[in-house]
């Protein structure tokens, strides 16, 4: 019986400015009252700039051997737009990389970012500043202990579960899916694909790259996806387009 094979290709956006500040962004760019401020805070760097231009060209090589065009899908944010609309012109634009085409971008809320309720836009030292004792229980804590107007663990892994099922279901033939997202929920994904009920602690640099092969009828009938036949990991956490 020939089986489907997907290849699921997950990547962060490039470093904003926030980034670089070292704010705590969450989904700050959706509220109204801090977006004027945050307006420039959540755009991509120069330097993001640069790691998603060097992320495309690692993208625009496979694309020279591919069979099929690949599936794309980002997060509704700000600096996730950036990030796939200038991977899309790297690859496909008219000098790009790969084919010039029109492309559809699939944007999905479950992809968005962790929100972070009343940490949003803070750096961790404004946050112990403003919430002396909520931070000094966080560090304290041995289990996950919630932020007022945040989202919790429990959320972000059944969004990613559901995002991940739904897309494996809905493939009906092999093919590529490029997904654009952010370093919090992409942990939730890539536990939701290795079949596992916890994340870990891992850091994920900007337009870092996860890339799993799926067995499609496998993984769909599986109730626990514990059997690494259904799964191959191809690059985990990988940054060699930056270099150093």
């Amino acid at each position: 019986m020939k089986h489907l094979h997907l290849k699921i290709l997950l990547m962060r956006h490039g470093e904003t400015w926030d980034n670089q500040a070292q704010r705590m962004q969450g989904q700050r760019d959706r509220d109204p009252a801090a977006l004027a401020l945050a307006c420039r805070a959540t755009e991509l760097s120069g330097s993001g700039q640069q790691q998603v231009l060097a992320l495309g060209g690692r993208l625009g090589q496979r694309l020279k051997t591919a069979q099929v065009l690949p599936q794309i899908y980002a997060s509704p944010l700000r600096r996730s737009r950036e990030t796939v609309a200038l991977l899309a012109e790297t690859c496909f634009g008219p000098t790009g990389l790969g084919p010039t085409v029109p492309l559809a971008i699939h944007y999905d809320e479950r992809l968005a970012e962790i929100d972070l309720g009343i940490f949003s836009g803070l750096t961790w030292p404004e946050a112990e500043a403003r919430y002396p004792a909520l931070c000094q229980t966080l560090l304290s804590q041995l289990d996950a202990y919630p932020v007022p107007e945040a989202e919790t663990p429990q959320h972000c892994h059944q969004r990613a579960e559901a995002f991940v099922q739904a897309l494996v279901w809905n493939s009906s033939e092999s093919s590529e899916i490029w997904i654009v997202t952010h370093a919090g929920i992409l942990a939730h994904l890539v536990a939701a694909i290795l079949g596992s009920d916890r994340t870990w602690g891992m850091a994920i640099a900007p337009t870092a790259l996860f890339e799993f092969e799926l067995n499609r009828d496998r993984w769909l009938l599986a109730t626990e996806r514990l059997n690494p036949a259904l799964w191959t990991i191809h690059h985990f956490n990988d940054t060699a387009h930056l270099g150093g």
